[in-house]
């Protein structure tokens, strides 16, 4: 079987230890390289889910504009507030979780 092992951070920094020890340079190189990568990788994805969240907050902002056009003439429906209460709640989450992908992005 060709399985692929997947590796963490702590994995990588754990053999750099030990291979540092044995004096093999070529190999701390590709560790180091690697983890490089493996950061630039994580940057990237993070970018795309912080797009990824934004696209969602422009959609739901969207939404919201579109049910107080319609509770302009119908204030009175329950099932347009109640939307409209979801809906500003989903936002909240959304403004919540893109502070916090930023936060650990940066």
């Amino acid at each position: 079987m060709n399985e692929r092992i997947q590796l963490d951070v702590n994995d990588y920094l754990d053999l750099y230890l030990f291979v540092k020890k044995t004096g093999d340079t070529i190999w701390q190189e590709e560790i180091i390289a690697k983890l490089k990568n493996k950061s630039n990788e994580e940057s990237l994805q993070h970018s795309i889910d912080i797009d990824t969240l934004w696209k969602k907050l422009k959609e739901i902002n969207e939404e919201i504009g579109i049910i107080y056009k319609q509770l302009q003439s119908d204030y009175s429906n329950t099932e347009l507030q109640g939307m409209l209460l979801n809906l500003k709640q989903q936002r909240i989450l959304l403004h919540q979780q893109i502070h916090y992908a930023k936060r650990n992005l940066f």
